[in-house]
């Protein structure tokens, strides 16, 4: 039996690269996988350290960059027929230095230029990449991933549609659109329709595209709109509601959810957590 778990950042969770909870849950299930037939595999972004790697029952293993022919698969993955010069081909898989990421968003950038860009005018980070490709969407696609981005990595569509104040058939043109795009994918269909960032790094930097002013307007609209799509379901909610009231900086209902996530934190014993929603309280 296989076992599956990405650890990555989030706005939601801590410079370690994943919340207390799951980390302390992950923990205490490797501890209790000696003597099972399975096998949890788990990923995790560079920088972070899982607790357990001591374990006499873990192994960790580096994933080498691709080869420069790997490379060059992938760049003809996502150009599909279409054809590039050799120098730019060659300075894309130079530049991405065997990253599939950025081996992919290096050649949108390129496939969504017309005509084709000279070599140096391609940009040398990824963030750059994903900050080119964002600035070139339509308007209506550009405003919508934004206000995806301060939702959170993970939108809700009955909730993004409130938001972005856009009529049905606009929200899922657009939707269909940027899935196309490869900025999001579609990952629930039920109980409501949920898309998702395709990676951390194009929501932090469609996130950071926006004035600091427009942020905050938006994450005071989301409480909002939260406490209106969902007023059965606000205790499920009060940490999303926390953090968007703080972030949009309206100060008695960040303090009064701040309190109530920290004490449902508490109530299950996750005190790292309770201590990150009482000191903002405070």
């Amino acid at each position: 039996m296989t076992v599956s778990a990405s650890l990555s950042s989030s706005q939601s969770k801590t410079s370690t690269g994943v919340d207390s909870t799951s980390e302390e849950w992950l923990t205490a299930l490797v501890e209790h996988l000696a003597g099972a037939a399975i096998l949890l595999l788990v990923t995790h972004r560079p920088g972070y350290r899982p607790p357990w790697l001591a374990q006499s029952v873990a192994t960790q293993m580096a994933l080498p960059r691709l080869l420069p022919e790997d490379s060059r698969t992938v760049v003809q993955s996502v150009l599909q027929t279409t054809l590039l010069p050799e120098p730019l081909l060659q300075t894309i898989v130079t530049k991405a230095a065997g990253n599939p990421f950025f081996l992919e968003e290096l050649t949108w950038a390129v496939r969504e230029q017309s005509p084709h860009p000279a070599v140096p005018g391609i940009p040398d980070t990824i963030q750059a990449v994903l900050a080119a490709r964002i600035d070139r969407l339509p308007p209506e696609e550009k405003h919508l991933l934004q206000t995806a981005a301060v939702i959170g990595t993970e939108i809700a569509v009955l909730l993004l549609q409130a938001i972005a104040e856009l009529p049905a058939e606009a929200l899922h043109r657009s939707l269909a659109y940027l899935q196309a795009a490869e900025f999001l994918y579609e990952t629930r269909l039920f109980p409501e329709l949920v898309y998702t960032f395709k990676h951390a790094l194009t929501h932090e930097v469609a996130y950071g595209s926006l004035l600091q002013e427009r942020r905050r307007a938006l994450h005071t609209r989301i409480v909002e709109v939260l406490e209106t799509l969902y007023p059965a379901r606000i205790a499920e909610q009060v940490e999303r509601l926390a953090h968007h009231a703080l972030q949009g900086e309206v100060w008695d209902k960040a303090l009064m959810y701040c309190r109530q996530a920290g004490e449902k934190a508490m109530a299950r014993s996750a005190h790292h957590e309770a201590v990150g929603c009482f000191e903002p309280a405070l």
